[in-house]
């Protein structure tokens, strides 16, 4: 009787050291989201000389309220703070009452045109969720491939109207409220300014004949040549507001 009892108490105080089976001791890790896609579309809203119509101002854009669409890749690290990559495509359509405003460099109108407005972005992100709520804050940089009708130019040899692009830096602001819709997905309130300056510069060399002639003007004597060049450089300000809605997917 003794020995059972022994042998009972050194199986209770020994029982913590037995092998534990598999099921019991694997755990499944808990994977991250810190990374998210979003997708807005937003109404853009003109600014400054963007949104101006001056004949004494090179810098006016002509340029009427239009709309906004970006795709964001963002990427979260610790303390909230992570790093975003933006493609944004804006579309401003021209002032009516500038179709038939003819700009320096061409001699044609402007016509029925439009500002077709490329970016692409990269910055800090701030992203922090509160329980259903996410506040994200983004400062951005980058560029911009800006198509218009004000970029273009007139050939001085051929008269005929060069179809050009202004390029140049970008910067952007750019805050959002999002609501959980589920665990995956939000739904977003966009608020955003974005301001660039494009520009574009072309240049035109081309060879002058310059014929003298005898004094009575019957005889050539010689004939001079030499080389011009024109330069045409068109400098515009982008400067717009953007709020619209979008959806957030987080992976």
């Amino acid at each position: 009787m003794k020995k059972i009892i022994l042998v009972f108490l050194l199986s209770i105080l020994m029982w913590p050291s037995f092998p534990q089976s598999s099921d019991q001791t694997k755990t499944k890790p808990v994977r991250v989201k810190n990374m998210g896609l979003s997708l807005t579309m937003d109404y853009s809203i003109v600014l400054g000389n963007y949104s101006k119509f001056s004949k004494d101002n090179t810098k006016s854009g002509f340029a009427a309220n239009g709309w906004m669409a970006n795709l964001t890749w963002d990427w979260l690290g610790k303390n909230f703070f992570g790093l975003a990559v933006q493609y944004a495509f804006q579309h401003h359509p021209l002032l009516d009452t500038a179709k038939n405003f003819i700009p320096a460099g061409t001699i044609y109108p402007l016509g029925s045109g439009a500002y077709n407005n490329h970016y692409l972005f990269i910055g800090p992100v701030y992203n922090r969720n509160f329980k259903r709520w996410m506040l994200d804050i983004k400062v951005l940089i980058g560029g911009v491939l800006s198509s218009c009708p004000v970029y273009n130019n007139t050939d001085p040899m051929t008269k005929q109207n060069v179809h050009n692009s202004g390029t140049g830096f970008a910067y952007q602001f750019a805050i959002a409220v999002g609501y959980q819709l589920a665990p995956n997905w939000l739904i977003t309130l966009n608020v955003s300014y974005i301001g660039a300056n494009p520009s574009k510069t072309k240049d035109y060399q081309y060879a002058v004949a310059d014929t003298i002639w005898n004094s009575a003007h019957t005889e050539i004597i010689r004939i001079d040549y030499s080389t011009q060049v024109v330069e045409y450089t068109m400098k515009k300000e982008i400067s717009t507001f953007n709020t619209g809605l979008g959806i957030r997917f987080k992976f």
